[in-house]
């Protein structure tokens, strides 16, 4: 429900940037489009409007959506209520999962990876799982690993000492989960699908972060051997 202050319009939700409810202006808002079919006794309206988060100015596009014969009812202080239907771009929920920086990573790695977190944020799972196989596809890839099979390459980065053995067997269980959504057309939750994700982050952080940090970490102290305890920049 939104508030005047100050002569503003204000009203809480979601924002994806903050990633909490904040309060937001109404900056913009459409006129109402409206379709009516006298004839069968039926109608729909559509609004849009913008809201911008009044801490990050971070824009929300929403749509509110009602048709007479698929309406929402909700008893609000003992009366039944009408509410709308409501789409917000982009999109935002508690579910949602923030793409981590990985600066150090190849272009297509960084693309695949991205485009994985986004399957998952716009609710398609089978997407979500095949690009955590494809994630892991690029990344042996780009470590030169030419073996076909994908079991062959996971183990050849573990005979490289990429990767721990430990971590072969977590990155087999994100092949097998990109398997069974290839070829049995199989559906995962949300749990299943944010741990695959965080284990092929775990995997870029591995492969190229990590080592990007350590080389920084013993430049920096071979420049203080020089610098007789200084530090140089």
């Amino acid at each position: 429900m939104a508030e005047t202050i100050e002569n503003k319009k204000i009203e809480k939700i979601l924002c994806p940037t903050c990633g909490t409810e904040t309060n937001h202006e109404i900056v913009w808002k459409s006129k109402e489009v409206r379709w009516d079919d006298y004839d069968d006794d039926m109608w729909a309206t559509t609004n849009f409007d913008v809201l911008q988060c009044l801490g990050c100015e971070t824009p929300t596009l929403r749509k509110e959506h009602m048709f007479s014969e698929d309406i929402n009812m909700k008893r609000v202080n003992g009366k039944l209520v009408a509410f709308p239907e409501v789409t917000l771009w982009p999109k935002t929920g508690y579910r949602m999962l923030k793409p981590k920086y990985m600066n150090n990573a190849p272009p297509n790695v960084k693309r695949v990876y991205r485009e994985t977190v986004e399957a998952y944020n716009s609710e398609l799972p089978t997407l979500c799982a095949a690009g955590v196989r494809a994630t892991i596809e690029c990344v042996c890839k780009e470590q030169g690993i030419v073996q076909d099979d994908l079991k062959d390459k996971i183990d050849a980065l573990k005979e490289k000492r990429v990767i721990s053995d430990d971590f072969a067997n977590a990155l087999h269980e994100n092949r097998l989960l990109g398997n069974d959504a290839l070829h049995e057309s199989a559906l995962f939750g949300d749990i299943e699908l944010k741990t695959a994700i965080e284990l092929i982050e775990t995997l870029l952080e591995t492969v190229y972060e990590t080592k990007q940090k350590t080389n920084l970490l013993k430049s920096l102290r071979e420049s203080k051997k020089e610098s007789g305890g200084e530090v140089k920049f």
